[in-house]
């Protein structure tokens, strides 16, 4: 091998912001689904090895951020303004770590049988989650596709509206169909974590909108 094909062998590959990016948002878009086939498939049995598994989908999430962050450390230029990738970053760890704490009440609280009203909101947390994938497939490109990225960050504001009116209604169900009060206080912080669930990925999709008018 000449001398320049060693260089370029042993030339370091500069780190990828978007590709970290994108991971990240595959890992919270694989806890919704685990998400949304604990509630539809509700197994109590199960409850805790199901968590365990999406728990552990949300510490890869975090190991990539971690990484990111140590190399954005040492970055002299970045693809865009430093303080945007952090905040990014934290709010796509955000978006799993909400769904993680879903999760974990579930079990917490002890959960035995699951309301329709939760199924209903995992599905929408899992369509956020899978519209948050497609704008990070191109978001590397922001440059020559906003208008494209910036009709899925509306697409995910719509989801969102959904999302915040089915919580209003399965709220209001929770207090007015006589259940136990017990019951009543878990499954209001369950749908409240649930509707955060879906305000965190508003808030990735209108930080990524922000990214791309502010850099374009």
């Amino acid at each position: 091998m000449d001398i320049m094909g060693i260089i370029k062998k042993n030339k370091k590959e500069p780190f990828d912001y978007f590709e970290c990016f994108k991971k990240m948002i595959r890992y919270a878009d694989e806890a919704g689904t685990m998400l949304h086939e604990i509630l539809l498939n509700y197994d109590y049995e199960n409850l805790e090895e199901r968590s365990s598994k999406l728990h552990e989908t949300e510490r890869l999430a975090d190991l990539c951020k971690h990484e990111l962050m140590e190399v954005l450390l040492k970055e002299f230029l970045p693809p865009f303004d430093r303080e945007d990738i952090i905040e990014l970053a934290h709010r796509l760890d955000d978006i799993i770590d909400c769904i993680d704490d879903v999760s974990l009440d579930l079990y917490m609280f002890d959960i035995q049988k699951c309301r329709p009203d939760a199924v209903e909101l995992a599905e929408v947390v899992s369509r956020c989650c899978a519209e948050l994938r497609k704008l990070f497939e191109d978001f590397s490109k922001y440059k020559k596709n906003g208008a494209e990225l910036r009709k899925i960050v509306i697409d995910v504001n719509t989801i969102e509206s959904e999302g915040d009116k089915m919580y209003q209604q399965a709220i209001r169900r929770l207090y007015t169909d006589n259940t136990d009060t017990r019951l009543v206080c878990a499954w209001t912080d369950i749908f409240g974590r649930m509707e955060d669930c879906c305000d965190s990925c508003e808030k990735v999709a209108d930080m990524v909108e922000e990214i791309i008018l502010k850099n374009s």
